[in-house]
Protein backbone atom coordinates (compact mmCIF):
# COMPACT_ATOMS: atom_id res chain seq x y z
CA UNK A 1 0.00 0.00 0.00
CA UNK A 2 1.57 3.31 -1.03
CA UNK A 3 1.03 6.88 -1.99
CA UNK A 4 -2.00 8.96 -1.09
CA UNK A 5 -4.32 5.94 -1.12
CA UNK A 6 -2.20 4.22 1.52
CA UNK A 7 -2.17 7.28 3.73
CA UNK A 8 -5.96 7.59 3.46
CA UNK A 9 -6.41 3.95 4.45
CA UNK A 10 -4.15 4.13 7.49
CA UNK A 11 -5.57 7.44 8.68
CA UNK A 12 -9.06 5.99 8.43
CA UNK A 13 -7.96 3.05 10.55
CA UNK A 14 -6.22 5.10 13.24
CA UNK A 15 -9.12 7.55 13.33
CA UNK A 16 -11.09 4.63 14.70
CA UNK A 17 -8.51 4.13 17.41
CA UNK A 18 -6.68 7.07 17.73
CA UNK A 19 3.65 24.91 10.96
CA UNK A 20 2.28 21.81 12.99
CA UNK A 21 0.47 21.24 16.24
CA UNK A 22 2.77 19.08 18.33
CA UNK A 23 2.01 16.46 20.94
CA UNK A 24 1.65 19.09 23.62
CA UNK A 25 -0.68 21.03 21.39
CA UNK A 26 1.80 23.91 21.29
CA UNK A 27 1.74 25.40 17.82
CA UNK A 28 0.63 28.26 15.64
CA UNK A 29 -2.89 26.87 16.05
CA UNK A 30 -3.02 28.44 19.49
CA UNK A 31 -3.03 31.84 17.80
CA UNK A 32 -6.32 31.07 16.06
CA UNK A 33 -8.96 33.42 17.51
CA UNK A 34 -11.79 31.88 19.44
CA UNK A 35 -15.00 31.53 17.42
CA UNK A 36 -18.24 32.79 18.87
CA UNK A 37 -21.30 31.07 17.45
CA UNK A 38 -24.36 33.30 17.32
CA UNK A 39 -26.76 30.44 16.56
CA UNK A 40 -26.89 26.66 16.53
CA UNK A 41 -25.80 24.75 13.45
CA UNK A 42 -28.31 22.37 11.85
CA UNK A 43 -28.01 19.47 9.43
CA UNK A 44 -28.49 21.83 6.49
CA UNK A 45 -25.32 23.69 7.49
CA UNK A 46 -22.99 20.70 7.28
CA UNK A 47 -22.01 20.83 3.62
CA UNK A 48 -21.19 24.53 3.68
CA UNK A 49 -19.19 24.43 6.91
CA UNK A 50 -17.03 21.30 6.52
CA UNK A 51 -13.60 21.73 4.97
CA UNK A 52 -13.16 20.98 1.26
CA UNK A 53 -10.23 21.00 -1.17
CA UNK A 54 -11.24 24.50 -2.31
CA UNK A 55 -10.56 25.79 1.20
CA UNK A 56 -7.09 24.21 1.39
CA UNK A 57 -5.80 23.84 -2.19
CA UNK A 58 -2.43 22.41 -1.12
CA UNK A 59 -4.24 19.36 0.29
CA UNK A 60 -6.23 16.48 -1.12
CA UNK A 61 -9.49 16.09 0.78
CA UNK A 62 -11.27 12.72 0.71
CA UNK A 63 -14.69 12.18 2.23
CA UNK A 64 -14.96 8.86 4.03
CA UNK A 65 -17.99 6.85 3.02
CA UNK A 66 -20.09 5.32 5.78
CA UNK A 67 -18.77 1.83 5.07
CA UNK A 68 -15.18 3.08 5.43
CA UNK A 69 -15.80 4.90 8.71
CA UNK A 70 -15.25 2.28 11.43
CA UNK A 71 -18.19 1.72 13.72
CA UNK A 72 -17.99 3.28 17.14
CA UNK A 73 -15.97 0.93 19.40
CA UNK A 74 -16.73 2.64 22.71
CA UNK A 75 -19.40 0.30 24.20
CA UNK A 76 -16.96 -2.63 24.49
CA UNK A 77 -13.89 -0.68 25.56
CA UNK A 78 -12.27 -1.54 28.87
CA UNK A 79 -11.69 0.05 31.28
CA UNK A 80 -15.05 1.81 31.04
CA UNK A 81 -13.58 5.11 32.22
CA UNK A 82 -11.83 5.34 28.85
CA UNK A 83 -14.97 5.03 26.76
CA UNK A 84 -15.43 8.79 26.17
CA UNK A 85 -11.95 8.80 24.58
CA UNK A 86 -12.62 5.73 22.44
CA UNK A 87 -15.99 7.23 21.50
CA UNK A 88 -14.13 9.45 19.00
CA UNK A 89 -15.87 12.63 20.01
CA UNK A 90 -16.97 14.63 17.01
CA UNK A 91 -17.08 11.64 14.68
CA UNK A 92 -19.97 11.14 12.30
CA UNK A 93 -21.04 7.91 14.00
CA UNK A 94 -21.64 9.54 17.39
CA UNK A 95 -25.19 8.50 18.28
CA UNK A 96 -25.89 11.92 19.79
CA UNK A 97 -24.98 13.87 16.68
CA UNK A 98 -27.56 15.61 14.53
CA UNK A 99 -25.30 15.45 11.47
CA UNK A 100 -21.66 14.62 10.84
CA UNK A 101 -18.95 14.22 8.23
CA UNK A 102 -15.46 12.67 8.22
CA UNK A 103 -12.69 13.69 5.83
CA UNK A 104 -9.10 12.56 5.35
CA UNK A 105 -6.81 15.45 4.41
CA UNK A 106 -3.37 14.75 2.90
CA UNK A 107 -0.84 17.39 1.80
CA UNK A 108 -0.04 17.13 -1.91
CA UNK A 109 3.66 17.27 -1.05
CA UNK A 110 3.12 14.59 1.65
CA UNK A 111 4.29 16.98 4.36
CA UNK A 112 1.25 16.42 6.58
CA UNK A 113 -2.06 14.63 6.93
CA UNK A 114 -4.97 14.34 9.33
CA UNK A 115 -8.46 12.98 9.73
CA UNK A 116 -11.08 15.68 10.30
CA UNK A 117 -14.46 14.94 11.85
CA UNK A 118 -17.20 17.55 12.13
CA UNK A 119 -20.48 16.92 13.92
CA UNK A 120 -23.42 18.98 15.16
CA UNK A 121 -25.22 18.24 18.42
CA UNK A 122 -27.76 19.93 20.60
CA UNK A 123 -25.97 22.65 22.56
CA UNK A 124 -26.36 20.66 25.79
CA UNK A 125 -25.01 17.44 24.26
CA UNK A 126 -22.00 19.23 22.78
CA UNK A 127 -21.05 20.69 26.16
CA UNK A 128 -21.66 17.35 27.88
CA UNK A 129 -19.47 15.48 25.37
CA UNK A 130 -16.57 17.83 26.05
CA UNK A 131 -17.06 17.50 29.81
CA UNK A 132 -17.03 13.70 29.51
CA UNK A 133 -13.85 13.75 27.43
CA UNK A 134 -12.13 16.13 29.86
CA UNK A 135 -13.02 13.88 32.81
CA UNK A 136 -11.81 10.75 31.00
CA UNK A 137 -8.49 12.36 30.14
CA UNK A 138 -7.94 12.91 33.82
CA UNK A 139 -8.34 9.20 34.62
CA UNK A 140 -7.57 7.08 31.55
CA UNK A 141 -4.04 6.08 30.54
CA UNK A 142 -4.62 2.96 28.40
CA UNK A 143 -7.44 0.84 27.00
CA UNK A 144 -8.22 -1.81 24.41
CA UNK A 145 -10.63 -1.62 21.52
CA UNK A 146 -12.36 -4.99 21.11
CA UNK A 147 -11.93 -6.98 17.92
CA UNK A 148 -14.40 -6.27 15.13
CA UNK A 149 -14.71 -9.98 14.34
CA UNK A 150 -15.13 -12.96 16.64
CA UNK A 151 -11.79 -14.50 17.51
CA UNK A 152 -9.88 -11.48 16.26
CA UNK A 153 -7.31 -9.51 18.20
CA UNK A 154 -8.20 -6.30 20.00
CA UNK A 155 -6.38 -3.03 19.41
CA UNK A 156 -4.35 -1.79 22.40
CA UNK A 157 -4.13 1.97 22.92
CA UNK A 158 -1.61 3.18 25.48
CA UNK A 159 0.17 6.29 26.75
CA UNK A 160 -2.99 8.40 26.73
CA UNK A 161 -1.94 11.85 27.89
CA UNK A 162 -3.84 15.12 27.96
CA UNK A 163 -2.11 17.91 26.06
CA UNK A 164 -1.46 21.38 27.37
CA UNK A 165 -0.48 24.74 26.03
CA UNK A 166 -2.32 24.64 22.71
CA UNK A 167 -4.37 27.60 23.89
CA UNK A 168 -7.95 28.69 23.42
CA UNK A 169 -9.66 27.49 20.27
CA UNK A 170 -13.37 27.95 19.62
CA UNK A 171 -15.52 28.02 22.75
CA UNK A 172 -13.41 25.30 24.37
CA UNK A 173 -10.79 22.83 23.23
CA UNK A 174 -8.89 19.74 24.38
CA UNK A 175 -5.98 17.76 23.01
CA UNK A 176 -4.38 14.47 23.84
CA UNK A 177 -1.81 12.01 22.57
CA UNK A 178 -1.83 8.21 22.52
CA UNK A 179 -0.08 5.24 20.97
CA UNK A 180 -1.97 2.63 18.94
CA UNK A 181 -0.49 -0.86 18.89
CA UNK A 182 -1.22 -4.16 17.19
CA UNK A 183 -1.70 -7.34 19.19
CA UNK A 184 -0.12 -9.45 16.44
CA UNK A 185 2.79 -7.04 15.87
CA UNK A 186 4.00 -5.65 19.21
CA UNK A 187 6.93 -3.85 17.61
CA UNK A 188 4.66 -1.56 15.55
CA UNK A 189 3.30 1.44 17.42
CA UNK A 190 1.60 4.46 15.88
CA UNK A 191 1.72 7.71 17.88
CA UNK A 192 -1.43 9.79 17.57
CA UNK A 193 -2.53 13.33 18.40
CA UNK A 194 -6.13 14.51 18.61
CA UNK A 195 -7.25 18.12 18.89
CA UNK A 196 -10.95 18.60 19.71
CA UNK A 197 -12.68 21.98 19.46
CA UNK A 198 -16.25 22.96 20.34
CA UNK A 199 -17.83 25.88 18.51
CA UNK A 200 -21.32 26.34 19.92
CA UNK A 201 -23.14 23.10 19.19
CA UNK A 202 -20.48 21.96 16.67
CA UNK A 203 -17.54 19.74 17.59
CA UNK A 204 -14.61 19.35 15.23
CA UNK A 205 -11.92 16.76 15.87
CA UNK A 206 -8.53 16.61 14.15
CA UNK A 207 -6.57 13.35 14.33
CA UNK A 208 -2.95 13.08 13.25
CA UNK A 209 -0.97 9.81 13.24
CA UNK A 210 2.69 9.23 12.47
CA UNK A 211 3.49 6.01 10.64
CA UNK A 212 7.22 6.58 11.22
CA UNK A 213 6.66 6.12 14.97
CA UNK A 214 7.67 9.72 15.66
CA UNK A 215 5.46 12.18 17.63
CA UNK A 216 2.26 12.87 15.71
CA UNK A 217 1.25 16.31 14.45
CA UNK A 218 -1.83 18.08 13.08
CA UNK A 219 -1.15 20.78 10.46
CA UNK A 220 -1.93 24.24 11.85
CA UNK A 221 -3.40 25.48 8.60
CA UNK A 222 -6.04 22.75 8.61
CA UNK A 223 -7.18 23.72 12.09
CA UNK A 224 -7.25 27.40 11.19
CA UNK A 225 -9.09 26.82 7.90
CA UNK A 226 -11.82 24.66 9.45
CA UNK A 227 -12.40 27.05 12.34
CA UNK A 228 -12.53 29.98 9.93
CA UNK A 229 -15.17 28.20 7.88
CA UNK A 230 -17.24 27.55 10.99
CA UNK A 231 -16.91 31.23 11.88
CA UNK A 232 -18.20 32.18 8.43
CA UNK A 233 -21.11 29.83 8.98
CA UNK A 234 -22.26 31.78 12.01
CA UNK A 235 -22.60 35.04 10.10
Amino acid sequence: MGGAAGVVAVLAMTAGCAGKADAGGQSGARRTPAVTNARDFGAADLERTVLTAKDVPVYRVTRLKADKNPSNPAPGVEPAVCRPIAHRIGSADDARSIAGDVRVVVAKDHSGAATLSLSFFTAADARAAMDELRAALGRCTAYEIPAHVEGGAGVPVSEVRAGSGHGALGDESLSYTDVTGFADDPDTKIPGLRVVVRVGNAIVSFRGSNLDQEPATVPDDLVAAQLAKLAEGTA
